[in-house]
């Protein structure tokens, strides 16, 4: 990427879509690069008291008188999501994946005036980016309000 903005050479949209894919590869390398190695020994991670009953106390908010199982055969989804997005912690870790997401789709948008081969694939390619970056804003209002 960096030689073709030295080289004056035109990016091209798979470019754009790789430049995401990079920036999502690079984040999740850097916070897995002090990852434990060795699968078969377990690894006791201390933490103070209080930090160990604020992690527990995400599952009591959780419903579980349904398995999840029989929530999706029932068409329940309402439920089934709420639970999830039940606690204030869970809804905060919603809204950061939302906003990544957004971010993530967001890097399409940089083809927006690109040149495509017909006018049909530029349209489609706006579609998708406008798409891809509105639905993330559709569960907003339920991880807000919830």
């Amino acid at each position: 990427m960096i030689g073709h903005i030295a080289s004056s050479l035109p990016w091209t949209p798979l470019k754009i879509s790789i430049l995401a894919f990079i920036s999502c590869a690079a984040a999740t390398e850097f916070f897995w690069w002090n990852k434990p190695l060795d699968l078969r020994s377990v690894t006791v991670i201390p933490t103070a008291e209080e930090k160990t009953r604020d992690f527990l106390r995400v599952f009591d908010d959780i419903d579980f008188s349904l398995p999840e199982q029989e929530l999706a055969e029932r068409d329940e989804l309402k439920k089934f999501f709420g639970r999830i997005v039940g606690s204030k912690k869970m809804r905060v870790l919603g809204i950061h994946l939302v906003w990544i997401g957004v971010m993530f789709n967001a890097i399409h948008f940089g083809a927006w005036k690109f040149s495509f081969p017909t006018s049909a694939k530029l349209w489609f390619w706006r579609l998708c980016c406008i798409v891809c970056c509105g639905s993330l804003f559709l569960v907003l209002p339920d991880l807000i309000c919830s």
